[in-house]
């Protein structure tokens, strides 16, 4: 039985997704993360350049990290992140132990993108152009048409994940509906949500606990494949052995 990377070499493998750094997590200490063993991917969507940025092309991105991986990882999603990251975990459920998601936009699609309204919507397409506030570099820059068109494509809301979830989310979120979230974690019997008295970025709830809070993971992941290893040599050897398959994380470390 292969084993996630956390039992067999001390590490374990969490890929990121966060387009605009809009997260605490982007800020915080990797080193100190990479001292405790936790082996954190951070993909990079602005690449090749942020202006074309679309789902599908931030899905394919993910998935070429994910298949990199020696074992399972543990996918973590902020903002639009999150919306990208529920994509990718329900078209990859044997690639993706656990799902984390911050502040995610899981109404993203078309119904977020048609606040703009139909002369917001009409003038980005003429124009090929709309200016949105980009939080990793501080300043607005714009993006095309084609990530509204591409959008279209996927639906959070009918998404189907078997993963367990965690969620942290805001209550004083203006950028993502806190109510859209509880609705979305409510219908969903393997999400475990966690309410915050926050705003988007969550840097008061998770900046010092962020670190602490992926190594619990860690060590539960690590545990649990422990107690298969365990289980699978008492079988070899006559002997039995259990673990439970739930393991349900404190609101925040």
């Amino acid at each position: 039985m292969a084993l996630p990377v956390a039992a067999r070499n001390g590490r374990f493998r969490f890929p990121k997704l966060n387009v605009v750094g809009s997260n605490p997590i982007s800020r915080s200490n990797v080193s100190e993360a990479t001292r405790r063993g936790i082996d954190l991917v951070t993909p990079d969507f602005n690449q090749p350049d942020f202006a074309s940025l679309t789902i599908s092309r931030m899905i394919a991105q993910a998935s070429e990290v994910i298949a990199a991986a020696p074992e399972p990882v543990v996918l973590i999603g902020s903002s639009l992140g999150g919306f990208v990251a529920v994509q990718v975990a329900a078209s990859e459920p044997s690639r993706v132990a656990r799902v984390i998601l911050l502040a995610p936009a899981l109404d993203f699609s078309a119904n977020r993108l048609r606040d703009l309204g139909d002369r917001g919507l009409d003038e980005w397409r003429r124009t090929d152009t709309l200016n949105v506030f980009h939080y990793g570099y501080g300043r607005m820059m714009p993006l095309r048409y084609s990530l509204y068109e591409d959008a279209t494509r996927y639906d959070a809301f009918g998404a189907h994940l078997r993963q367990p979830m965690q969620i942290f989310q805001g209550t004083r979120d203006t950028a993502v509906d806190p109510d859209t979230v509880r609705r979305w974690a409510a219908a969903r019997a393997n999400v475990e949500l966690h309410l915050l008295d926050d705003d988007h970025q969550l840097i008061a709830s998770l900046e010092t606990g962020a670190v602490k809070f992926l190594t619990i993971v860690a060590d539960r992941q690590s545990a649990k494949a422990q107690a298969r290893l365990d289980a699978a040599q008492g079988a070899t050897h006559g002997g039995s052995s259990s673990s439970s398959g739930s393991d349900p994380l404190p609101a925040h470390a």
